[in-house]
């Protein structure tokens, strides 16, 4: 097992090493401090009433050919891989509206944009 783990560690170093983007380099860090964590319970803090918006963009996004992960993304959210950590392509998006409160009005499909 450790053997298939040091050049893994080693690829990690020299990405590490190679990368200038300070935000892509933190978001690694946050992963890779995410890994080394214990089955420990996640503490959360208490969140507060959200407010949602009315309208929101979701995104169709794409990851590389390597991964082949796609996934939908809300307008404005991270845009990393949760498969392998990249950086996700968005190819389509459309714009969607809260639902009413009762079910039986459906909410629309506003609007799609390539």
């Amino acid at each position: 097992m450790n053997d298939a783990l040091e050049p893994l560690f080693a690829a990690i170093r020299a990405n590490l090493a190679a990368t200038r983007n300070s935000c892509h380099k933190e978001s690694l860090f946050a992963r890779l401090r995410n890994l080394a964590g214990s089955d420990e319970p996640v503490d959360y803090p208490e969140a507060p009433t959200p407010v949602f918006p009315t309208r929101i963009t979701i995104a169709y996004s794409v990851c590389s050919r390597s991964c082949g992960s796609s996934a939908f993304l809300v307008d404005g959210g991270p845009q990393t891989c949760d498969f392998c950590g990249g950086l996700m392509f968005r190819s389509h998006q459309a714009e969607y509206a809260l639902a009413p409160e009762t079910p039986s009005e459906p909410a629309p499909h506003l609007s799609s944009a390539t």
